[in-house]
């Protein structure tokens, strides 16, 4: 199973934009002399770390396989074995106005600061062959994936945060499923 990242076209979009703001800042007859120059810099050191930093990364291919998973980048390739991938988590990592379940792998526990991996570490880390996630489009999707490494004898984590979703989700669905009961109790008694 390969997985590419989600934002690919949306990184991508923004580091045109970026790419478009220094041609339009260098050639603006407006703008002269050492602000012109200092403005062109500036864009350019920012489109430069948004490309090494956030779209490099965002091309990253993860290819699940029942002896470990690969990572590759343009032609690069890392493969790990399954017993060197040391955290396996299923979470969910959030933006201002969404929220993505997916599984978080990383080759090594804490950071070298001595702090817990987190999702959100993993997901903005630089070290793109050992820290790496996927996320799933759909829950048919995320359901085929996760039978397919219980299959292959991968232990996979739920965070603590991800279990009391769920079991919030769970609950308010059973409470639903009790009142359309209630519902359809009601209609047929008062007729």
């Amino acid at each position: 199973m390969k997985f590419r990242t989600i934002f690919v076209y949306l990184h991508f979009l923004v580091a045109v934009l970026l790419i478009n703001m220094v041609i339009v800042g260098y050639f603006s007859e407006d703008i002269v002399g050492v602000y012109k120059i200092a403005l062109c810099v500036l864009f350019s050191i920012f489109s430069a770390f948004f490309i090494i930093f956030v779209l490099l990364p965002a091309f990253r291919v993860v290819e699940l396989t029942e002896e470990g998973c690969s990572v590759n980048i343009f032609k690069v390739k890392k493969t790990h074995a399954w017993k060197d991938i040391v955290y396996i988590c299923r979470d969910t990592v959030s933006t201002k106005t969404n929220s993505f379940e997916g599984i978080f792998f990383s080759t090594k526990l804490c950071r070298k600061s001595g702090k817990k991996i987190t999702a959100s570490y993993i997901q903005h880390s630089l070290d793109i062959f050992n820290c790496f996630c996927i996320f799933w489009m759909d829950e048919k999707e995320k359901e085929k994936v996760l039978n397919q490494l219980k299959e292959w004898g991968v232990e996979v984590i739920t965070s603590p945060k991800l279990a009391e979703k769920e079991a919030y989700e769970q609950k308010l669905a059973e409470k639903i499923n009790l009142r359309e009961q209630r519902k359809k109790l009601y209609k047929k008694r008062n007729k």
